[in-house]
C-alpha cells in the first residue's frame, strides 16, 4: 500500500481500496486508511468512510482507534491489538493491526488471531 501511494497517489489507493481491490482486499485480511485526525477515508466496508469512529471501543472498552492515531502521529509505525467482530466468523475475536504512515495518512492491515 504505501510503494503504491508512492507510485499513483493517495487518490488511487483510495479508489482502490474503496471497489475492494483484489490486490487490496482478501476478505478478513484487507487494507484501510485513516487520516490523522481518524477519519477513515478509505474502507472496504462503505458505510465507515468519512465517519469519526475514535471514540467507539473494542468489545472489551479499549479505545484501539485513538491508539492507531497515535501511532501513525508518533513512531510512524507498529501494532496495535484489540477486540473485533471477524466479517468471516461474525464473532469478536483478538485482532492485530498493523499501522503505516504515509504523509498525512495511515494505512491498516489486520489479522486476526483466531
Amino acid at each position: 500500500g504505501a510503494q503504491f501511494i508512492k507510485v499513483y497517489g493517495k487518490a488511487e489507493m483510495i479508489e482502490r481500496i474503496n471497489r475492494k481491490d483484489p490486490l487490496f482486499n482478501q476478505g478478513a485480511l484487507y487494507l484501510a486508511m485513516r487520516d490523522m485526525r481518524g477519519i477513515t477515508v478509505a474502507h472496504p466496508t462503505h458505510a465507515l468512510i468519512g465517519k469519526d469512529f475514535l471514540d467507539v471501543p473494542d468489545a472489551d472498552g479499549k479505545a484501539f482507534r485513538h491508539e492507531m492515531v497515535a501511532v501513525a502521529k508518533g513512531q510512524g509505525k507498529g501494532w496495535v491489538d484489540y477486540k473485533f467482530r471477524n466479517p468471516t466468523t461474525g464473532k469478536v475475536a483478538p485482532k492485530s493491526t498493523y499501522v503505516l504512515r504515509v504523509d498525512d495518512v495511515a494505512l491498516e492491515a489486520g489479522i486476526y488471531k483466531h
